[in-house]
């Protein structure tokens, strides 16, 4: 399990064009079984309802940056599924991601990445959409960066902070089944296995050919 603590302030979701994500590296070899992230609908005003809001699991290119490409799991949030702002503490989303099957190998380096169509108010500027709460630069993730792209997707770049918030980063919870990788004992045995009922059948070839 991975931890990006949660706490000050919070990045704004609410653009289909632009799309947060955070890059995480995995400290264990398994599978990665399940994801928490700190999420809650934003409003600006009633009449603006926020919409389904899309979470995936990215790749990384050899530099670390997340690839659009390289969609590992993605899951669609209803608005009813995510909590309104809380007035105290922080409202956390578990997403089993068993069934996407992803391995990761200890090192690795793969992102969350968020993404909603929030309307927007052309007369007044209003909008709504879901806030991701940032971990303050205070306390630093030194695993992985907060990214941003403006293209949907296309390219992913540093996310321009503020000088007080430069080492920030976007709060997560990460969870990998260490049980789903078999251990090299049981590679062992499997092809012990498979070498010894090599050699039955080839021996009952013989037998049936004499």
């Amino acid at each position: 399990m991975a931890w990006s603590g949660a706490g000050g302030t919070g990045i704004l979701i609410s653009d289909p064009v632009r799309i947060f994500a955070q890059t995480f590296t995995s400290g264990l070899s398994g599978q990665l079984s399940q994801i928490d992230i700190p999420v809650t609908q934003y409003f600006q005003a009633w009449y603006l309802p926020v919409d389904t809001l899309n979470v995936m699991i990215l790749g990384t290119t050899p530099s670390g940056v997340p690839d659009f490409s390289q969609i590992l799991s993605s899951v669609s949030l209803t608005p009813s599924l995510v909590p309104e702002k809380p007035s105290v503490g922080v409202d956390l989303i578990s997403l089993d991601l068993t069934a996407f099957n992803i391995p990761v190998v200890s090192g690795e380096v793969l992102s969350i990445a968020l993404q909603t169509n929030a309307p927007f108010d052309m007369v007044f500027g209003f909008t709504s959409g879901y806030e991701w709460t940032m971990n303050p630069g205070l306390n630093p993730y030194t695993g992985g960066d907060m990214f941003v792209s403006y293209d949907s997707g296309a390219n992913f770049d540093f996310f321009p902070l503020l000088p007080i918030e430069q080492g920030s980063d976007l709060a997560f919870r990460t969870y990998v089944n260490v049980s789903a990788v078999p251990e090299l004992e049981s590679y062992v045995m499997l092809i012990g296995g498979l070498s010894i009922f090599g050699l039955m059948m080839r021996r009952q070839r013989k037998l049936a050919a004499a």
